[in-house]
């Protein structure tokens, strides 16, 4: 696991945000087993998660260079061949 520069704020809010989601919710986020595992660790998840995204934006309001670094976690550049490659499947996976 690799541990973000803690003098990169933007960096460690993601790389947060990104870690509980898929410790939490690595799948279904309906799913019972989300629910049940949150209630044995008496984590209410809605208090954890809302404020990281909320200093996530706020940090991107207020710099250009934070909204074009989080714009390229979200949407990397490869993102047409991935989904290109995901379509692809998905037409061969419905033939069979």
């Amino acid at each position: 696991m690799v541990i973000p520069n803690p003098a990169d704020p933007l960096r460690t809010l993601w790389h947060l945000l990104d870690r509980v989601l898929a410790y939490y919710v690595p799948h279904d986020p309906d799913d019972p087993a989300v629910r049940s595992k949150c209630h044995l660790e008496g984590v209410v998840l809605d208090e954890l998660l809302v404020p990281l995204p909320i200093i996530l934006a706020r940090l991107a309001k207020d710099s250009t260079v934070a909204r074009e670094r989080m714009h390229s976690l979200l949407f990397p550049s490869n993102l047409c061949v991935i989904i290109s490659v995901r379509l692809t499947m998905c037409h061969l996976n419905s033939r069979a």
